[in-house]
């Protein structure tokens, strides 16, 4: 169960390998992580303390979406691993 404060976001996201590349590029990230082409895992330490993220591409059709913490990502890798669960169990409806 996930809490007030920890939650998933899902959006478009056309240019998510794009985006993944300039994680790098922010000084906030460390420990960047290429889990699969799909799954990326990183921690964030902006000035509210250390956060830990995930972004995961998600096609549905030809449609691309990114599934993840959200820029302000749990303060757990417990929490982060919840979220990774589910965005890995987002499927097409059939």
């Amino acid at each position: 169960m996930l809490s007030d404060v920890n939650f998933v976001t899902i959006s478009e996201a056309p240019f998510w390998e794009d985006g993944i590349g300039s994680l790098e590029k922010d000084k906030d990230n460390s420990n960047i992580k290429k889990v699969s082409p799909t799954e990326v895992r990183y921690e964030r330490s902006p000035p509210i303390g250390k956060m830990y993220l995930v972004e995961m591409l998600v096609k549905v059709g030809a449609t691309k979406f990114s599934c993840g913490t959200g820029s302000m990502g749990p303060d757990s890798q417990k929490a982060a691993d919840e979220v990774a669960a589910i965005c890995k169990s987002v499927r097409k409806k059939k």
